[in-house]
C-alpha cells in the first residue's frame, strides 16, 4: 500500500510541477499566449466553412406513427373496425406503404 501512495504522490507532484512551470511560462509570455489563442480561434472559425460534415445529418426513416384515441369504454369490436378503417385510408392515401404494424 505504501508503494501505491508513494507512486501517486510522485505522480501528482510531477503533474503539479509541470503545471506550475506551464503557468509561469504562460505568464512570462502573456502577449504571445493571448495572440496565439486568439489567432487559433480566428483560424478555426475561418476554416470551419470548409468542413463538409453536419452535426445532425438529414435522415429519412421512411416511417411515421399514427395514434388513435377512442372514448373510454368503446367496445373492442368497434375499436378494431375503426382501426381497420384507418389502415384502409393509409393504404389508399400513402401508396409507398409496405407494412402496417
Amino acid at each position: 500500500m505504501d508503494k501505491l501512495k508513494l507512486y501517486s504522490r510522485n505522480f501528482f507532484d510531477s503533474v503539479d510541477n509541470y503545471y506550475q512551470k506551464f503557468i509561469r511560462t504562460s505568464l512570462t509570455y502573456r502577449k504571445e499566449v493571448i495572440i496565439s489563442v486568439v489567432g487559433f480561434a480566428v483560424l478555426s472559425f475561418a476554416l470551419f466553412k470548409f468542413v463538409e460534415t453536419e452535426f445532425f445529418p438529414n435522415t429519412d426513416e421512411s416511417q411515421f406513427t399514427v395514434s388513435v384515441k377512442l372514448p373510454v369504454g368503446t367496445r373492442l369490436e368497434k375499436s378494431v373496425d375503426y382501426i381497420k378503417r384507418v389502415e384502409a385510408l393509409i393504404w389508399k392515401d400513402v401508396p409507398e406503404t409496405k407494412t402496417i404494424i
